[in-house]
Formats: structure tokens, C-alpha cells, sequence
């Protein structure tokens, strides 16, 4: 008899064990769920922190960032609420949940977007083209790849040029060696191939300054851009302002002293004058009431009582930029000053080596006085910036900066490294 009450005892013990496993929160997690366009999130009706996970089981919710896959992903009860004002990036994602991947990122309208859907093999190696576009038959798309001509370009962006197809029906481009006889028309020597090519737009991806004729190959980290376009090198040519860059593109200004122009929808950055909600979607990279300060160089590119001014310093995570804007203090340039404060000057800027009020320059011509134009370090708790000021013409650096290869005679305005800073100089090119 006691034996068998005490086998009965075990038995009662191991069953609620069991039972209080079973009715456990962590183990809910078994169930199967479903997601998609028109359907409710089955999982939000256990309450507040369940949703369909990706395994297609109901899972416990950790708070984050609503995007548009048909979960609760901020555990609010809610499914991709929110996200009509996403901007829409070109990485194969519906960003802003619109029904439409990619929109906006097709500039040459051949129906193929400059990232491939964030796949390289897709992306279209010149958007400004439209007869330059890879196949798209991976994404069962009718589009075919666009016919290899004999046009110095690489037309199916296969990272080859004028070559034969694989039945031999088109005929080779045999070109002339470029560095015997000089290339014709826009065509520019790729000292790689030593073949004349087609240049690329702004915006393309490129693996030399001659793919980008009369601008330059630049790696987007040299930028700032690296997490909106990846680890890539980019055509691009050199500016000051918006106006020194072709319709829809910007001036895009960073801190270590490069100012490019690229595209709107490839940078993802807004030129001067657009509404914004941070200082990430400007190209100045100055947000100021709502509104993108326009960079500028002198206080000429300034109008409506506004002039040009260090922007960026006194608002947190902003970096330095020339932007216009209302000015700073009243001191003008070559006024004293001191560094501790640097709001007593008119452009916002005063400079430790002479206690002086600083004037913003492009270049050369901007500055009074035979002065030489050249880029100097502002220090602030946020990292340094490098802007370009008039100095005296034997503190500068003998290559002149620049703002576009106009500046420059028979050079071009490009990106040099100088130490930890990468500034625009002017310098010889490609051929």
C-alpha cells in the first residue's frame, strides 16, 4: 500500500510538471502563422508583443523599426503603419510600402534600376543611358540585355567592351591603340585596356577616373555615402554649389573636405532648399528649421539677406559646412577675433593661425587681397572638418583648390588625398 501511494504521488508530480511546461509563455511560440498582402497578422491576437516571425511561427516581439513585410515589428498592435513618407531606397525592398520596389531609381527609364535590386550582376552600369542595361531574365523580366555595339561603351554591362557574342554573329570592335593616336570626340583613353571608351554618367559604378571622362572614380565611403550605396567607387565630378552640378543631381559636401556632385536618387541626399527632418537627407549636410542650407563658397552664392556661413558646428551630429544662411556676428573678414568665440564673425568662422574673421572661398578669385584660397581644420566635439578659406598665398598649398575643372585650365578638379583628409585640387587626369 505504501509503495503504491507513493508511486502515485511521483505520477501526480511528473503530470504537473508537465502541465506547467505546457502552459509556459515561451512555449506558445509553436504555433504556425501565415503573413502577407491582405492579411491580418494571426499572432496579434495573443496580445500585445506577438507577431509572425520569419520561421512562420508566433514569436515573442522585440520593439523595433516598422518595415514593410506584413509584421508588427514596433509591437503596437499595428502592421507597416507609418511608412507613405519612407523614402524609397534602391535595395530591392518596398521601403515605403507602396505596392512598387525600387521606384524613382530608374533614371534612364530602360527598366533597370542603378543597384539591380541590390543585386551587382543586375545593376545597371550607366542609369543616365539607355542603351547601356544588363539582362534581367534572373528576375524572369523581358527585358534583354542591350545589344553590344561597336560604341566604346559596355552595353549588357558585363564588365567587357565592343567583344563578340558568344555566336560570333557580331563582329569584333577592333579599336585604335589611344595612346599613339588620340581619342576622338568624348571618348577617353582606359589606360587599363589602352582602348578609347565611352564615358560613364555620374552615378555609375567605375573602376578608374577614365570610365567617368571628364569627372573622376570615387569610393563612396570618401563621401560619407557608404551605408546608403554600399562599398562601391562611383563617377562624379567636383563642385561648391548645386549649380555647379547637371539637373537633378546636388552638391554633396563632406567633412573631410570632398564636395561631389551625384544624382538625387543615387545619393539619396536633397539639394538646398528641400524640406527635410534630419541633416542625413541633405546634401550640405546641414538640416535647419525643416529645411537643406544650400552649400555655397562666397558670400556672392547667397541671396535674400542670407550669406555664406559655417553651418552645422552648434546643432548635435551636424557636420561643418560653408551653407547659407543668416549671418553668424558682425565682424567681417580680416576683422579680429578670438577662437573661444567664433560667433562674433559674420561668416561664423574664426581662424587660430591669425585671429581673424575667415572668408569662404572656392577658389583663388574669391579672395581679396592676393590671397590664395586653401582648406584648414575646424576642431568641434563632433570631429573635425576641413573648409576652405582665404589665407595668405604662401600658406598655401601650390595646387590651387578648386570647386569645377573650369577653375583649372588644362587640368581637372579632383579629389587628393592629404594626410587623414581627402580635398579638391586641381591636378592632371587621364589623357
Amino acid at each position: 500500500m505504501c509503495v503504491a501511494r507513493a508511486l502515485l504521488l511521483v505520477w501526480c508530480g511528473c503530470w504537473l510538471l508537465c502541465c506547467s511546461v505546457l502552459v509556459s509563455p515561451e512555449s506558445v511560440s509553436v504555433d504556425r502563422c501565415e503573413v502577407g498582402e491582405g492579411v491580418d497578422d494571426p499572432c496579434a491576437a495573443k496580445g500585445v508583443g506577438w507577431h509572425c516571425g520569419r520561421s512562420g511561427t508566433c514569436e515573442p516581439c522585440e520593439s523595433g523599426v516598422e518595415v514593410c513585410d506584413g509584421r508588427d515589428n514596433d509591437c503596437d498592435m499595428e502592421v507597416d503603419e507609418g511608412l507613405e513618407d519612407v523614402a524609397e531606397k534602391c535595395n530591392g525592398d518596398d521601403d515605403d510600402c507602396d505596392g512598387m520596389i525600387d521606384e524613382g531609381h530608374d533614371l534612364d527609364g530602360d527598366g533597370v534600376t542603378w543597384c539591380g535590386g541590390g543585386t551587382p550582376s543586375l545593376r545597371d552600369c550607366d542609369d543616365g543611358d539607355r542603351e547601356v542595361r544588363p539582362g534581367l531574365t534572373a528576375l524572369d523580366r523581358s527585358e534583354a540585355p542591350a545589344f553590344e555595339a561597336c560604341d566604346g561603351k559596355d552595353n549588357d554591362c558585363d564588365q567587357q567592351t565592343d567583344e563578340r557574342d558568344e555566336t560570333g554573329q557580331r563582329a569584333a570592335c577592333e579599336q585604335q591603340n589611344c595612346q599613339e593616336v588620340p581619342c576622338s570626340g568624348d571618348l577617353h583613353c582606359d589606360p587599363a585596356s589602352n582602348r578609347c571608351l565611352a564615358p560613364r554618367s555620374i552615378g555609375s559604378p567605375c573602376a578608374s577616373d577614365a570610365e567617368c571622362g571628364p569627372g573622376f572614380c570615387i569610393e563612396t565611403r570618401a563621401v560619407g555615402l557608404e551605408r546608403e550605396l554600399g562599398d562601391e567607387r562611383v563617377c562624379a565630378t567636383a563642385c561648391c554649389r548645386d549649380t555647379d552640378c547637371p539637373v537633378d543631381a546636388a552638391c554633396v559636401v563632406h567633412r573631410g573636405g570632398i564636395r561631389v556632385c551625384l544624382p538625387l536618387h543615387i545619393s539619396g541626399r536633397r539639394a538646398g532648399g528641400a524640406s527635410c527632418n534630419d541633416r542625413s537627407q541633405c546634401a550640405s549636410g546641414v538640416c535647419d528649421g525643416r529645411i537643406c542650407r544650400a552649400p555655397c563658397k562666397s558670400r556672392l552664392d547667397c541671396g535674400g539677406g542670407q550669406t555664406c556661413s559655417v553651418a552645422g558646428g552648434a546643432t548635435f551630429g551636424n557636420p561643418i559646412a560653408w551653407a547659407c544662411g543668416a549671418a553668424e556676428g558682425r565682424r567681417t573678414a580680416g576683422q579680429a577675433c578670438f577662437v573661444s568665440l567664433q560667433r562674433v564673425c559674420e561668416s561664423g568662422m574664426c581662424q587660430s593661425e591669425t585671429g581673424t574673421c575667415a572668408e569662404p572661398c572656392g577658389v583663388d578669385a574669391d579672395c581679396p587681397d592676393a590671397g590664395r584660397c586653401d582648406f584648414r581644420v575646424v576642431r568641434s566635439l563632433f570631429g573635425d572638418s576641413w573648409l576652405s578659406v582665404c589665407v595668405d598665398a604662401d600658406q598655401a598649398e601650390p595646387a590651387p583648390t578648386c570647386c569645377t575643372s573650369i577653375d583649372c585650365d588644362s587640368a581637372r578638379c579632383s579629389p587628393r588625398t592629404e594626410g587623414e583628409r581627402t580635398v579638391m585640387r586641381c591636378q592632371a587626369g587621364p589623357s
